[in-house]
């Protein structure tokens, strides 16, 4: 079942926890889905598209990481009647992060926030970020982190320089220090 940016596969009424599953930079919540069966059967598992993603296709895609907190804040405001935790990869992480600080500051803090491949503690990253190198040297950079074959990476016209997918996410998507609040 789907409700726009949301999407239950297994809908589980009566949960005991929920936990919202937000997707890395170019990805969608169709990386995710196959995780759903791995968790408790009365947890309900929401994965969460972006706009321009899948099921938000429809929606412009948002090139700032609080505008996307801010949109993701909206799709689970109606969702926050039971205990519930966040969990993002990468782009997701930073966003699942910065959505805790909003959801914090609201009074509704999850009980569990899990992120992976992102940190908010300063490092290397912030120092020589990835995506304001050039074309050419972002298609290195990812060629040399392996899990893609070399191909698309060396061709010009290939990579996410000239991806419309992860453009938009890309030119936004700097980990960096906290917009806003105490760590939560």
């Amino acid at each position: 079942m789907h409700e726009g940016a949301l999407n239950r596969l297994r809908p589980v009424p009566h949960s005991r926890f929920r936990l919202f599953v937000l997707h890395h930079a170019g990805g969608s919540h169709l990386g995710y889905r196959g995780w759903v069966r791995h968790f408790p059967e009365d947890w309900e598992i929401c994965l969460l598209d972006a706009p321009g993603r899948v099921r938000s296709a429809h929606e412009p895609p948002l090139r700032d990481a609080d505008a996307l907190a801010e949109r993701m804040h909206e799709v689970i405001c109606p969702e926050l009647d039971r205990p519930f935790g966040l969990f993002g990869h990468s782009m997701g992480a930073l966003v699942a992060y910065e959505l805790t600080l909003r959801l914090t500051s609201a009074g509704t803090p999850p009980v569990w926030l899990g992120a992976s491949a992102w940190s908010p503690a300063p490092g290397p990253e912030r120092a020589a970020p990835r995506h304001l190198v050039s074309a050419d040297r972002l298609r290195e950079t990812i060629a040399r982190m392996g899990g893609t074959p070399g191909a698309p990476w060396t061709t010009p016209t290939c990579g996410p320089s000239s991806n419309p997918w992860s453009a938009p996410t890309c030119n936004w998507w700097t980990p960096g220090a906290p917009t806003r609040g105490p760590r939560p």
